[in-house]
């Protein structure tokens, strides 16, 4: 994994990037095991305080504008992995 940029749900459309461990971690763990050499996007759910992985989307994801946010060119890297 290159790299990951969580973010959270916070209201409506409002979007919060955290550099959450434990995201950052079941993100190194999907990508490990499902050899995926390419842009992904999982969500997570949090059940008592622990996040479970519920959905991995073999693309890159609808808010991917929102992770550029964070100075990261994704669509750059996925062109570069190529």
């Amino acid at each position: 994994m290159l790299t990951a940029v969580p973010r959270k749900k916070v209201e409506g459309r409002i979007r919060l990037l955290e550099a959450n461990k434990d995201l950052l971690q079941i993100a190194q763990v999907v990508a490990q095991t499902c050899n995926l050499p390419y842009l992904y996007n999982i969500q997570v759910i949090y059940q008592d305080g622990i996040p479970h992985l519920l959905k991995l989307n073999p693309r890159a994801s609808g808010g991917l504008y929102l992770s550029c946010l964070s100075g990261i060119a994704f669509p750059y890297l996925a062109i570069k992995l190529f």
